[in-house]
């Protein structure tokens, strides 16, 4: 069984002048923060042949790190733009390497199984 989350994701785009310099975020979240190791994503995105997802304004999308885990599926469900921020629902769950996302929301794509983006 996939283990399953729901997330509100909230984009806002910012612009700053060339010469902006960020603050220590060390004081913001008081205590300093802890510098964790890098690793590499792999991430791919799905649709059916025709855009159903795309023109239905989902999104669908498979991330695994570079340790060989079976990585996280995500849908992200269309939201309409409130002010300055994009809100948008993300539904993720993990499922083991080479499982496809069949079932994992039945009505986004209608029957039409989803392939790899080219």
């Amino acid at each position: 069984m996939a283990s399953k989350a729901e997330y509100l994701e909230r984009e806002v785009k910012l612009k700053a002048a060339l010469d902006f310099t960020l603050p220590d975020f060390g004081k913001v979240v008081g205590g300093g923060t802890i510098r964790l190791p890098e690793q590499a994503l792999h991430t791919s995105y799905f649709d059916t042949a025709d855009f159903r997802l795309w023109n239905r304004g989902l999104t669908l999308r498979h991330r695994r790190g570079d340790q060989g885990q079976g990585g996280t599926w995500t849908l992200k469900l269309p939201e309409k733009a409130g002010g300055s921020t994009l809100n948008r629902t993300e539904l993720s769950w993990v499922r083991r390497p080479g499982a496809d996302p069949s079932g994992c929301h039945p009505a986004a794509a209608r029957g039409y199984p989803p392939s790899r983006a080219q």
